[in-house]
């Protein structure tokens, strides 16, 4: 099935399928799966350490139950990262930008510094547009 054009929409309705049955006994988690989740990958944050590490571990857990992994944990917080490591969640390696040491991972394809936590958006093919035709949204994006 993966491949087709509806295969994001099946693989969401199959979460949300399955996380309803966990929704009293984890509730902030499946909230979390269900508004913050884009294809395979979930973007929120906590007020908290502690708040952000019980809602990846339930998180993590609802997953495991009806089969599913999620994996690639990354935060701003190394005590979060490091606690969530000898939590048994699989994190993301972090890699440096250019060797210049800054780590850097994606979030959507888009490059997010987490040690400073702000994105990086490269906006140099804007200067390269073709302005004898409209510049639309679409192009633009």
């Amino acid at each position: 099935m993966f491949g087709v054009k509806v295969s994001p929409f099946l693989l969401s309705a199959t979460i949300k399928h399955h996380i309803e049955k966990y929704r009293e006994q984890y509730p902030a988690a499946t909230e979390l799966l269900d508004t913050c989740l884009y294809v395979d990958d979930v973007i929120s944050g906590a007020d908290d350490i502690s708040q952000a590490l019980k809602i990846s571990k339930d998180a993590d857990t609802i997953m495991k139950n009806v089969n599913m992994k999620l994996r690639k944990w990354n935060s701003n917080d190394q005590t979060l990262m490091k606690t969530g490591e000898y939590e048994g969640l699989e994190t993301h390696p972090r890699y440096s930008e250019n060797n210049s040491g800054v780590q850097s991972s994606k979030v959507l394809g888009i490059p997010w510094n987490v040690i400073r936590d702000y994105f990086t958006i490269d906006v140099k093919g804007l200067l390269e547009l073709d302005t004898s035709k409209p510049v639309t949204k679409r192009i633009v994006l």
